[in-house]
């Protein structure tokens, strides 16, 4: 199985060959302006970006599920930290899906977010997301 990683400022995103024979390929979209930093349950620290898969003959609609999953490996930096009260365990990663943030936890998702002295970046395999998330860091 090949895998093929996708770099952008602050997230790669590692797209394995999936099930459906599909060739997918990864890009970046400008940061929607109209997305609330708070809601009920997350408050936005930072946006890190907002990437779409789609089917590389097609590049029309956002695919949003993934048989193997996809990879996503986010940079958090101190500030980061700093700003989700010190302490790693309260930065959240989470996406928005159009309503909502959706925050990412290791009982929904393979998720991991490693500690400043292996390397600043959480770790997670999605199969299935919003059409094209953005995606940040919050508390």
């Amino acid at each position: 199985m090949s895998r093929i990683p996708y770099h952008f400022p602050g997230i790669t995103v590692i797209v394995p060959d999936q099930k459906t024979e599909v060739e997918l390929i990864v890009r970046e979209k400008a940061i929607p302006k109209e997305i609330p930093l708070n809601t009920s349950d997350f408050e936005v620290i930072r946006i890190v970006a907002n990437v779409v898969a789609y089917e590389k003959r097609e590049m029309s609609e956002p695919i949003m599920a993934f048989d193997p999953p996809i990879e996503i490996r986010v940079g958090y930096n101190m500030m980061d930290v700093m700003q989700s009260g010190c302490e790693l365990e309260n930065l959240k990663l989470a996406y928005w899906d159009g309503r909502d943030w959706v925050i990412i936890s290791d009982s929904d998702h393979e998720y991991m977010i490693l500690p400043p002295s292996t390397c600043q970046i959480a770790e997670v395999k999605i199969n299935k997301w919003a059409g094209d998330p953005p995606i940040g860091w919050g508390r």
